[in-house]
């Protein structure tokens, strides 16, 4: 599943994430879920490229929600 993949199926399954370039180490990226009117629900996912960030993300939304719809999409697309 390709990283816009993911991100959509996300948004299409109403889980609100903000993703921005991470500052505090060696030039990847970071993502929180949530929004600043519910609150920031999950701690903050990094990763070292766009990629692994959003595999990162995928990853914890799946082991957060398992019996939700991203979740089984996810684990479909990846073959587990």
């Amino acid at each position: 599943m390709k990283a816009s993949e993911v991100m959509q199926a996300l948004y299409d399954s109403e889980v609100t994430v903000r993703t921005e370039p991470d500052g505090s180490w060696d030039g990847g990226f970071c993502a929180q879920i949530g929004d600043d009117q519910n609150g920031w629900k999950h701690p903050v996912i990094y990763g070292r490229t766009w990629d692994e960030l959003v595999t990162n993300l995928a990853e914890h939304v799946t082991s957060k929600e398992p019996d939700g719809w991203f979740a089984k999409r996810w684990r479909e697309r990846r073959g587990t």
